[in-house]
């Protein structure tokens, strides 16, 4: 499965990055604008990493929370036996 990601993210980033370096020979982008864009890019992606990261986290703690609620032993409830009525046993009180 790994394999697959790295060959298509070959297929996929080394045209782009030759699309890249063509456009900035061209002239059609300046090299501080790429980098200005590509540092945008990286940091809203380690953002959204962060985000996406502890949202799973605190489902994770969640999920962790509600199994130990479910684990904790309860006590055995034992039925006390009612104190009978003294009008109940039929002898005189």
């Amino acid at each position: 499965m790994v394999g697959r990601g790295i060959i298509w993210g070959a297929i996929i980033c080394i045209p782009f990055w030759l699309l890249v370096i063509w456009l900035i020979k061209a002239g059609v982008i300046a090299l501080q604008t790429l980098t200005f864009v590509g540092l945008g890019l990286t940091l809203s992606g380690l953002l959204l990493f962060l985000i996406l990261n502890l949202i799973l986290k605190a489902k994770q703690e969640k999920k962790d929370w509600d199994t130990f609620i479910k684990n904790i032993p309860t006590p055995p409830t034992q039925s006390k036996p009612h104190p009978k009525d003294s009008s109940e046993s039929g002898t005189p009180a």
